[in-house]
């Protein structure tokens, strides 16, 4: 099992990315949770839970994030996944957070 901590819209340089902008935040979160995974020997597809924790969230965030998404997971088999409103996150200017838990089979 993997289990991946909060990752947020900061690029290697930790300088935050799509200021404002939640399809820019998603799209990097979900890159740098790429990363995370592959450093651990594992990928999306090895993803089984995801909590994703969103500011301020609104009926029209869950398409953007729906579709941002799609494009990490394998549609035939995408992980269980709670999505969550918060009034902020731990840096100003973030938007939204994930977590994972993976599995990799031997």
């Amino acid at each position: 099992m993997i289990f991946v901590a909060g990752k947020v819209a900061f690029n290697a340089k930790r300088e935050l990315i799509g200021k404002g902008d939640l399809r820019a935040q998603t799209t990097q979160v979900y890159e740098n949770l790429k990363n995370a995974l592959a450093a651990a020997g594992a990928t999306t597809a090895d993803i089984v839970k995801i909590n994703i924790y969103v500011v301020n969230l609104k009926a029209t965030d869950f398409p953007v994030i729906a579709e941002v998404q799609a494009k990490f997971f394998p549609p035939e088999n995408p992980p269980a996944s709670t999505l969550v409103g918060v009034t902020a996150l731990a840096v100003d200017g973030l938007l939204i957070e994930i977590e994972a838990i993976a599995m990799v089979k031997e």
